[in-house]
């Protein structure tokens, strides 16, 4: 392979994407399985700080965004540049490293979502009666495979802008079970109802504003890792309808936002549900 091949690499795209589609889909690809850790994570930082980490963490990967999509306009979109070409232009001779660094990180994600799939799903599906071989994680972990590696050999990522919706929806309806467990309207949103009452350790522990500094650091790599998708920006800005550096940003801005959001509420309520008592 010639050291100017991208790994990740592909042919022109005809810039047909709309700034929502691009919206969607980024948005998606920010909100994965890394956010069932942010209670933890606001466990470990404390009320106050957890808020404020999500913030600065949002500020930082926004601007990265803003600055990819920037360095991409200077490499020329003509080329339809990937994170390959903007790196072998900043330092030549890197960028399959870079490729190689961004698969492994893309495959480690993916393995995560199989792991939750198959833990979450016969779980769920036991209260609709399911028995036998539909209980088999198994099985739900091909069917995710088989899901994900479809959406993995569409043309373009805008074309998985439907599914993008699909996908947001279903975190606004996490977001939206979290935080009903943790106002608890009614008995049924009891968090603690299968807690054993005769365990040493309380269901509920208590919320704090403040943590000490080494169980920050502990949490860190949580906030770090919450907005990965700067491999994305290329492909979705490269699709972008109507392109020109402010739709760019829009774009990086208001996926950033939404992420930020959904992180707060989800953050906060899982850390009131079981205060310092939160599995990690």
């Amino acid at each position: 392979m010639s050291n100017k091949e991208p790994l990740m690499g592909g042919a022109p795209v005809q810039p047909k994407g709309s700034l929502m589609a691009g919206v969607f889909v980024l948005a998606n690809t920010i909100l994965g399985a890394g956010m069932l850790g942010l209670p933890f994570a606001f466990a470990s930082c404390g009320f106050i700080l957890g808020p404020l980490m999500l913030f600065a963490f949002a500020v930082c990967s926004s601007t990265a965004l803003i600055l990819l999509s920037l360095c991409a306009d200077k490499v020329g979109r003509e080329k339809s540049p990937k994170f390959f070409d903007v790196a072998s232009a900043a330092i030549p001779g890197v960028g399959t490293i870079i490729d190689v660094a961004v698969g492994i990180k893309c495959t480690g994600v993916a393995t995560s979502y199989l792991i939750v799939v198959g833990d979450s799903v016969p779980k769920a599906i036991v209260t609709f009666g399911a028995t036998g071989i539909w209980l088999d994680r198994r099985i739900w972990t091909l069917v995710a495979l088989c899901a994900g590696g479809f959406a993995a050999f569409q043309r373009n990522l805008t074309a998985l802008k439907n599914v993008s919706i699909v996908a947001l929806t279903c975190v606004m309806c996490i977001v939206v079970m979290i935080t009903l467990f943790a106002i608890e309207p009614t008995t049924a949103f009891d968090p603690c109802a299968d807690h054993e009452t005769a365990s040493a350790t309380p269901c509920r522990g208590p919320v704090e504003l403040f943590t000490e500094p080494m169980t920050l650091l502990r949490a860190l790599p949580l906030f770090v890792f919450s907005y990965t998708c700067h491999q994305n920006i290329f492909s979705i800005t490269n699709e972008l309808e109507n392109r020109t550096p402010w739709r760019c940003a829009q774009i990086a801005i208001y996926a950033i936002g939404i992420a930020l959001c959904v992180y707060i509420v989800l953050g906060t309520a899982g850390y009131l549900t079981f205060g310092r008592h939160h599995p990690s």
